[in-house]
């Protein structure tokens, strides 16, 4: 619960920080060589879903990484409230 409160401050407060690196650094990067990205995205996503089915044991690497996903979804729900009816979207995947 406190990874995800803290994520959820964090998101909440730096919506602009997080909005603006995402405009500069990610928006348009895949805009060049999209077929390397939807690669690149896909591999992600497989990790990312490979890495949430261990999340459930019970070794200390995997509750560390579990506090840190916690964390991350803290901070897409932050943003997420903090810049509703902005326009800013971010894709969740994107903040992974």
């Amino acid at each position: 619960m406190q990874a995800t409160a803290a994520g959820i401050a964090e998101g909440y407060l730096t919506k602009d920080l997080i909005y603006y690196f995402w405009k500069n650094m990610i928006e348009h990067y895949c805009d060049e060589n999209p077929e390397v990205c939807k690669y690149v995205y896909k591999f992600v996503k497989l990790n990312w879903n490979w890495m949430q089915g261990r999340i459930n044991n019970k070794t200390a690497y995997w509750h560390q990484t579990n506090l840190v996903v916690k964390q991350l979804d803290g901070i897409i729900q932050g943003y997420n409230k903090a810049s509703n009816g902005s326009g800013k979207v971010i894709p969740e995947m994107d903040f992974v």
